[in-house]
This record gives structure tokens, C-alpha cells and sequence, in this order.
């Protein structure tokens, strides 16, 4: 059984300060008899039985020391990146409080789990700050700019990686991955959009369908995998569905905002037919899903339909490039996210939804569960096994077909 890493440096740093304590201490009772000897032998017993009184009561002294530190409080440090106002890590941190609450009330230690959610850009000052404080874990959100080898590792103390998958990442010893499946959740999010599909056309659905892709930051220590597993899904029943694409938008609510409405006013200027419109490489039509890879992104999405349907722009768009159906009834296009957080759950269960079509819900209460697991774990040397997290789908249970003449 391999030894919890805290514990290695625990019993590593107790052998040295024993050797230490003890080396010196039998060194002051061999120089008290030799001096005792020098200058009163008959006080050689005294000297003894002094020098070895002072010798178990520091014996005492060290060992009560070490127990006492066994209880102090444990801090542990949560190093994120540019997450501050991001509420699927907001949520995280939350959970992480609580669950080091409800540990320390039914566990024999006291832990503490302080904040230091930087600015993007400040991982690394976060880090070289945390050497001056005595924390004794840290679960971090990784990315490009911190080394996990060299900034993470030189720190001695478990790290728990968070949203983070074990085989793309080469971890050092003492370190653990939690996260969700992105093979599970890409999967989730496909069924959702194929089900969709040939609810709203017709049972075997469209003939070559419209998905626009709304990328966020790619990270060089773990691949986005869940749109890759998404575009696998919908090809199974559409081999011939065009997915399109967006540039990196950094999982930005207002990037993605931005760039659905300038890609909607683009469609607007094109005056050719559906089948032969080329733009900047790309099919001109209106989608018939917009899948984007969080949650803050598919609100940015819906922000821009929104703007754009309240302007009377967006129905007759709609009508003119793509989504005109056998029955003639005008849909508009769906949106489908990712993460489950709690403004995404609410629109969804709302009775007036009309963009939103479903999420993937991550259950980070869970994945902070297993963090804070995996770091107890390092920490105390339990076995505790650890559930791996099922993500869920959340759809609304209704679709959209207002009551328009075009």
C-alpha cells in the first residue's frame, strides 16, 4: 500500500527533528557527568539524576509538542485562475467549505479552506504567496501558466487537481485528478440535441441539420474533449450534419454574446440561396442547435437570441435560412449548455423558455465531494473510495412553436 504523501513528509520531518532532539540531549548528560567528574565527583550522582530528569522532561515536552501540532488547524489552500464570478467554481468553493465544516465538526482535525481567487493572469503570484503560509493542501484549478511539476510539486504538500483528467496529465507523486467524464457529458449533450431533431421535423429527422459549436479556452494540460463526443453522437443519426465551429471564446459569457449576434447580422446580409451561400468558409444558415461547452457561454448564446428576437429580426431570419418545417410552423434555434449551474437549471424549468433546450449537469456539489475526499485522504491516510460523478441531462419538457405567420 502506497503511503499517503503528507505522511511520508510527516514522518520524515519527525525522524530528523527526533535525531536531532535526542543527539543533543544525550550529548548534554555525557558533558554534565564529564564536568561533574572534573570538579566534584561526589556530585556525580546529583549531576545524573538532574541531567536525566531534564532529559525526560524534554522527552515529554517534544512528544506532548508533536501531539499538540497534530491538532492544530489545517489550511488548505484552493488555487484557481481567472474564476472569480464564474459560478460553476463559485458553487465548488462553496461545497469545499462546507464539506471541511462538516469534517471537522465529526473528524478529530480542523481544517480550513481559504480562498485566493485571483485575477486571470495571477496563478503564479498565488503560488509563490503560499510559500510564506503554512497550509497543508491545496486543490487547485490548473492551467497553462502554472507548471504542475515545478510550481505545484515544490510546494511538499498534496495537491488535488479539479477539472482536471488523469491520463492527459503526467501527475507527480502525491498529487490526485478529479473531474468529470467529458466522454459521459459530450454524450449526454448529443442525445439531447438528436432527440430534438427528429422530435421537431419529423420521426426520422432532417436530412442534414445545422449545429453551430461554441469553443472556450483550450487547455494544453487536458483537451476539451465533450464537443468531440458531442459531434460523434449526432453523427451516428445524422452523418451529413454540417457542425460549424466557433473561434476560442474563452468559456466568456459576453464573447459568446457577441459573437451569436455578429454571426445572426452577418446572415442578415447574405442575398444568395441557402444551399450555394459560402461565407469566410463557412455554410451561412441559421443553426438548428447551438451547443456550447459551458453553461456561462449558452447564456451569452441566449443574451444574442434574445436581443435579436426582441428587435423582430430573428423569426423572419430563421424562416429565410434554415429552419422552415413540414408543418410550416417557425421554430427557433435551441441552445443546449453545459456545467448545470443554477441559472441555467431555473431558465430551464421556467414556463416561457424559449432558447434554452437542455444542459449537461456536471454535479459539481459532487466533484467537490471527491476533491475534498482526495485531499482528506492524502492527508490522514484513509481509503475512503472515491465514487467517480454521473453527469445528468436537464432538459425542459416542452418546445417551442409560437403562434407567427411569416
Amino acid at each position: 500500500m502506497r503511503t499517503p504523501a503528507m505522511r511520508r513528509i510527516a514522518y520524515s520531518k519527525f525522524s530528523k527533528q527526533s535525531a536531532t532532539f535526542i543527539t543533543v540531549n544525550v550529548a548534554n548528560v555525557v558533558l554534565g557527568l564529564m564536568i561533574s567528574q572534573i570538579f566534584r565527583p561526589s556530585l556525580a550522582r546529583t549531576t545524573f539524576i538532574v541531567c536525566t530528569a531534564l532529559f525526560i522532561a524534554a522527552v515529554f515536552y517534544f512528544f506532548l509538542r508533536i501531539f499538540l501540532d497534530n491538532w492544530k488547524v489545517r489550511y488548505i489552500a484552493f488555487v484557481s485562475e481567472g474564476t472569480r464570478g464564474v459560478a460553476f467554481y463559485e458553487k465548488f468553493f462553496e461545497q469545499l467549505v462546507r464539506e471541511a465544516h462538516d469534517h471537522s465538526t465529526n473528524g478529530r482535525f480542523q481544517y480550513v479552506v481559504f480562498p485566493w481567487i485571483a485575477d486571470e493572469g495571477k496563478a503564479k503570484v498565488q503560488l509563490q504567496s503560499l510559500r510564506r503560509i503554512n497550509h497543508s493542501g491545496m486543490i487547485a484549478v490548473p492551467t497553462d501558466d502554472i507548471d504542475i511539476k515545478s510550481d505545484l510539486a515544490e510546494h511538499k504538500v498534496p495537491v488535488v487537481l479539479f477539472d482536471a483528467i488523469p491520463n492527459e496529465v503526467a501527475i507527480p507523486h502525491g498529487f490526485s485528478c478529479v473531474s468529470g467524464s467529458e466522454r459521459e457529458g459530450g454524450r449526454e449533450a448529443g442525445r439531447s440535441a438528436v432527440e430534438f431533431l427528429h422530435r421537431v421535423y419529423s420521426p426520422h429527422g432532417p436530412e442534414q441539420p445545422c449545429i453551430w459549436i461554441l469553443h472556450g479556452k483550450d487547455f494544453g494540460f487536458m483537451p476539451i474533449h465533450r464537443a468531440k463526443f458531442f459531434a460523434e453522437e449526432v453523427r451516428r443519426s445524422f452523418p451529413q450534419v454540417k457542425i460549424l465551429g466557433s473561434e476560442r471564446l474563452s468559456f466568456s459569457r459576453d464573447k459568446a454574446r457577441v459573437y451569436v449576434y455578429e454571426r445572426f447580422e452577418g446572415l442578415e446580409n447574405v442575398n444568395e440561396t441557402m444551399d450555394s451561400i459560402r461565407k469566410n468558409g463557412e455554410v451561412s444558415r441559421v443553426p438548428d442547435i447551438i451547443f456550447a461547452l459551458n453553461d456561462d457561454m449558452a447564456l451569452g448564446a441566449r443574451e444574442a437570441l434574445r436581443q435579436f428576437d426582441e428587435e423582430g429580426r430573428l423569426l423572419q431570419l430563421c424562416a429565410e435560412y434554415g429552419l422552415s418545417f413540414p408543418d410550416k410552423s417557425k421554430r427557433l434555434p435551441q441552445i443546449i449548455g453545459y456545467d448545470g449551474i443554477d441559472e441555467m437549471k431555473d431558465l430551464l424549468r421556467s414556463e416561457n423558455e424559449r432558447y434554452l433546450l437542455a444542459t449537461v449537469d456536471a454535479k459539481v456539489e459532487n466533484q467537490a465531494k471527491n476533491a475534498w475526499h482526495a485531499i482528506v485522504r492524502h492527508l490522514e491516510g484513509t481509503e475512503e473510495k472515491i465514487r467517480p460523478v454521473t453527469m445528468e441531462l436537464i432538459e425542459k419538457n416542452w418546445f417551442y412553436e409560437p403562434d407567427v405567420e411569416i
